[in-house]
């Protein structure tokens, strides 16, 4: 199976929206994980919208805390938005990040307080012994998402490699735009999970493991597209550059379209190098119209296209 973690922000929850439909088979093989980072839930709600109609089930992490969603003024109305969507137990797996100031009675109190019911830990600290951890999820369903700030080996070793999943860190991030260049491994992860013992995989799609909400005047214009390999049959990614990069240079409409024509220019050359998906059909779409897209609608394309790539090696 296959888990992207996402911080469901407005491009990653619309593009849980548009695989929505393809997420909720008989057996269902692409689980989301959802960290809120947002303090208005509207987009995180249309998401779990969409996934409760097409009978697709999610992990969701239940005390979020960036954006300062761990604070009582702002958790609380997010919490009212959620809740209803938590108490379905088809289509949300309630899941508690494990941070420093988590002690072992919390994890004890998350379990008892959703008996019956299929759980996450997303583990980003270490400071809870894993033996303890893996006493207390005992007789629980938990699947336990190891971060590299937590030791992934020795709590997979505790808990077992049948109940964890290894969050990568897998997107080699540039300081610029302009520095990305043709195309690069990205991960074999898929390659190895089920030899290991381990339920399925786990990334950041194509965006950076450390969550930052910064921005500034876009240089170049950037669109990443994951494929499968076909001497490796590793995932790879292409990153499409527009022609200027500098900033306070050209519009920003103008570099993407730029980015989507070098895009389009791959597609031509190699029709089956991409997997058919919403993102691409709508970079596809909006290329046809001459309706460059935009930098969130751009995230929203590039993480539905990763995933159902993704989707198609598990």
């Amino acid at each position: 199976m296959y888990f992207p973690y996402l911080y469901a922000r407005q491009g990653e929850c619309r593009a849980i929206e548009d695989l929505a439909p393809g997420l909720g088979a008989s057996a269902q093989k692409v689980f989301p994980v959802l960290e809120p980072a947002a303090t208005n839930s509207r987009d995180l709600v249309k998401a779990l919208s969409a996934l409760a109609q097409h009978s697709a089930a999610t992990y969701l992490i239940i005390n979020p805390s960036k954006k300062s969603l761990d604070q009582g003024a702002v958790f609380g109305p997010w919490m009212a938005d959620v809740s209803p969507f938590l108490s379905d137990a088809q289509i949300t797996r309630p899941t508690l990040e494990i941070r420093a100031s988590t002690s072992l009675a919390d994890i004890t109190s998350f379990l008892t307080s959703y008996p019956g019911r299929s759980l996450g830990l997303s583990i980003r600290s270490s400071h809870i012994p894993a033996a303890n951890v893996a006493a207390a999820t005992s007789g629980y369903d938990v699947l336990h998402f190891l971060h590299s700030s937590a030791d992934p080996a020795g709590y997979s070793a505790a808990v077992g490699a049948s109940r964890s999943v290894e969050v990568r860190d897998s997107f080699r991030t540039e300081a610029r735009n302009a520095d990305y260049v043709g195309a690069e491994q990205f991960t074999a992860s898929h390659l190895y999970f089920a030899g290991d013992g381990r339920p399925g995989f786990s990334d950041y799609t194509l965006l950076p493991g450390k969550f930052s909400d910064s921005g500034g005047p876009l240089g170049a214009a950037v669109i990443h597209l994951s494929f499968v390999e076909n001497a490796s049959k590793s995932i790879w990614v292409e990153h499409f550059v527009s022609i200027e990069t500098r900033q306070y240079e050209g519009s920003q409409p103008s570099k993407l379209m730029e980015a989507m024509t070098k895009l389009d220019a791959a597609i031509t050359a190699d029709s089956s190098k991409f997997v058919t998906s919403p993102g691409l059909s709508s970079y596809q779409a909006q290329f046809a119209s001459r309706r460059p897209t935009s930098p969130t609608y751009n995230k929203r394309q590039q993480v539905s296209h990763h995933i159902a790539t993704a989707a198609t090696v598990v």
